[in-house]
């Protein structure tokens, strides 16, 4: 008899469903960029890595000072392609915190330095999450010369595609985002509607590839 119970509780056991495992695991949702109570409820955050576009843990007053001048080209870079940003910000983990969403342009903008600007993989996960494409946006400190601002664009889809250094400025009135060095590269235009590949614009162009001839004003 004893057999008889202890194989009836090992059946019962085996037929009950499982508690645990993949089947079980919260589905993995992709976030749209209007950002939906639902979405944000049901969205799974990423373990990111700990490098990445971040500010340092501990900044010094050196580290502060080129915070606030990279936010502020982030900034005139939203300013000057009309971009809104939203109000309400969605949950992100609290290392991209700093990240600007414009959720009507489909488009983040991201705060970063020289050095981790190369890390795409936070960037990457947060793209994927929003489905937006993303504006890196750096200053170059050169040893010699005056600093600039350099933008990377990333292009959301199933890989995300990367266009590494490029300068803004403003052709008859529209951002342009044209490459630093090689101009046989794509242009890119950033309006309220989103980020564009310029199709009009002709980066081997002398005239269009000085910011200071043909109407193109210098770069931000």
């Amino acid at each position: 008899m004893a057999g008889t119970a202890r194989t009836q509780r090992l059946t019962l056991l085996a037929c009950r469903p499982a508690t645990f495992g993949a089947e079980n695991k919260p589905e993995r949702r992709p976030l749209s960029c209007s950002w939906s109570e639902e979405k944000k409820a049901a969205a799974v955050q990423p373990a990111l890595p700990m490098n990445g576009s971040y500010m340092p843990k501990y900044p010094n007053a050196i580290d502060r000072a080129e915070e606030m001048e990279t936010l502020r080209a982030a900034l005139a870079i939203v300013r000057t392609a009309g971009l809104e940003l939203d109000e309400k910000v969605p949950i992100l983990p609290v290392k991209c915190a700093h990240y600007l969403i414009a959720a009507d342009a489909d488009l983040l903008i991201v705060p970063a330095s020289a050095s981790t600007a190369k890390y795409y993989q936070a960037v990457e996960d947060i793209m994927g999450l929003s489905r937006c494409d993303a504006l890196m946006v750096y200053v170059a400190r050169p040893g010699t010369g005056s600093n600039r601002v350099v933008v990377n664009i990333g292009i959301h889809g199933f890989v995300p595609l990367w266009h590494r250094e490029y300068r803004p400025c403003l052709i008859e009135g529209v951002l342009h985002f044209v490459p630093d060095q090689d101009a046989s590269k794509p242009a890119f235009k950033l309006t309220r509607r989103g980020l564009t590949q310029a199709a009009d614009f002709d980066a081997t162009n002398p005239d269009f590839a000085s910011p200071t001839k043909s109407g193109a004003a210098s770069k931000i």
